[in-house]
């Protein structure tokens, strides 16, 4: 294991956080149960009637 100095460790962290949060944001609507629905929908359509 590589120590670095707290304050490098805090910035990687922080670094981390941001990235983390922006992707989070990023694929809310994706992972929407609005977004879920639409799709579940779609493929029910897509069913041929019984």
């Amino acid at each position: 294991m590589i120590y670095s100095k707290p304050y490098e460790t805090i910035e990687r962290t922080l670094a981390d956080q941001r990235r983390l949060s922006d992707l989070c944001l990023r694929r809310r609507e994706m992972i929407s149960v609005e977004h879920s629905l639409e799709q579940l929908q779609t493929l029910y359509n897509a069913l041929p009637a019984a």
